[in-house]
């Protein structure tokens, strides 16, 4: 099985994605100051990158990462917050 450039720009955006979420956990909560904006601003470079040079599939991934993967950061920020869990 031979993987293409698409494959392989969003295996690296998932595994990063997943790394980011996992840290925005790390010191009860405060690594999701400095992982939500990075998941951020790579899910949008990610997605403009595809857009503008026309390969869709990388855009859309790069689109629907941008709106989950905070959502799913900000869920585990929330769970080791001290202040919000009282």
């Amino acid at each position: 099985m031979k993987l293409d450039k698409n494959t392989i720009f969003i295996s690296i955006a998932i595994i990063l994605c997943a790394f980011l979420i996992n840290f925005s956990g790390y010191n009860k909560g405060l690594g999701a100051f400095i992982a939500i904006p990075l998941l951020l601003i790579l899910n949008g470079g990610l997605s403009v990158y595809g857009f503008i040079t026309k390969q869709k599939k990388i855009g859309i991934a790069g689109l629907v990462l941008f709106f989950v993967t905070p959502i799913i950061g900000f869920i585990i920020f929330i769970r080791v917050f001290q202040f919000l869990t009282r």
